[in-house]
């Protein structure tokens, strides 16, 4: 239930107040809609956009059909939910229940003093509505997503308890059955092709891997050329140190975003390493031992010169990575 996500093609659908933007000014309906819009654009996307997901509103899906059936299949299928609770919307409270229920990655946020009791004991973002307060909602649901995309996130304790065997059926085991199976306790190490399977999927995520860090290090580069072009002009018109500080302290923020990003995507890219390599071993030792072997897999010597060039690749961009991060630490001092 706690498998960290890859970055590529990420959703994260958002639950929440929805209100009603056609109501007539002033009313609760427009109101919901205005401040549920506000968290959306001020807080939600941003902080969402830093880690290359696409995030979303059920008034937002486009594709034609029955609304409840289009949210139940996000709330289902989407990798990150991230919910609104603010108000605490009995909607928004069965959507959020039935979420749960798949022990996905689930992010709850919610203005102080308008949460519900009842899931107050669930770690939630609080916020304060204002413009302070909604800029460190964003940089408290980055910091959030930057954990919950490299370890999975933890389930809560009723997501826990859904997925356990029923008490009834835990009672009906004795320890005399428990020690037959002991004994018959097969080998469950996997076979030669389930571990070239594994290889190959290896080498596909090692190479989207590594085309995520580069993406994240053409987008340092990018803020620092704007900060180098913004310090030239405030120097230009004499702007002195206060308008350099509030440059340093921007560029300081988008790269806290960034760098949280290769964090992520670091981490991914030491599993992906560390999933492949006792394969491979395993592969080739057994290669060695038998070679008829390599008559079931005529592809094997080809995949595995894809394999040392991706790593190949992969070690270049590596030491590119290595450059570019000097360079960014001269630059930061």
């Amino acid at each position: 239930m706690n498998t960290p996500l890859a970055l590529a093609s990420l959703k994260a659908f958002v639950i929440g107040p929805i209100g009603d933007k056609d109501a007539e000014d002033g009313s609760p309906a427009r109101l919901a809609y205005e401040e549920g819009i506000q968290v959306f654009e001020d807080v939600i996307s941003p902080a969402c956009t830093a880690f290359g997901l696409e995030a979303g509103r059920a008034d937002m899906i486009s594709r034609s059909g029955e609304i409840p059936e289009q949210i139940f299949r996000q709330l289902r299928d989407c990798p990150v939910v991230i919910a609104d609770l603010t108000g605490a919307n009995p909607n928004v409270m069965y959507e959020l229940g039935l979420r749960h229920t798949t022990g996905k990655v689930t992010i709850q946020i919610g203005e102080k003093g308008r949460l519900p009791f009842d899931v107050a004991a669930i770690r939630t973002i609080m916020f304060k509505r204002t413009e302070a307060g909604l800029v460190q909602a964003r940089k408290d649901l980055s910091k959030s997503l930057a954990a919950n995309l490299d370890t999975g996130g933890d389930p809560v304790a009723a997501t826990r308890i859904w997925f356990e065997a029923p008490l009834s059926e835990r009672e009906e085991t004795h320890p005399a059955s428990e020690e037959t199976a002991s004994e018959k306790i097969e080998d469950d190490s996997p076979g030669f092709l389930e571990l070239l399977a594994e290889m190959e999927t290896g080498t596909q995520s090692m190479t989207q891997t590594m085309g995520a860090a580069a993406s994240v290090i053409e987008d340092i580069s990018a803020v620092y050329t704007d900060a180098t072009a913004r310090i030239r002009e405030a120097d230009a018109r004499g702007a002195g140190a206060s308008a350099r500080l509030a440059i340093a302290e921007l560029t300081a923020t988008k790269l806290n975003e960034q760098a949280a990003r290769l964090e992520v995507i670091s981490g991914e890219y030491a599993r992906t390493v560390e999933r492949i390599e006792p394969g491979i071993q395993y592969l080739l030792g057994r290669l060695a031992d038998e070679p008829d072997q390599l008559a079931s897999v005529p592809d094997f010597p080809g995949q595995m010169k894809n394999l040392c060039e991706a790593a190949r690749l992969s070690i270049d961009g590596s030491n590119a990575m290595r450059a570019n991060a000097i360079e960014i630490g001269k630059a930061s001092r």
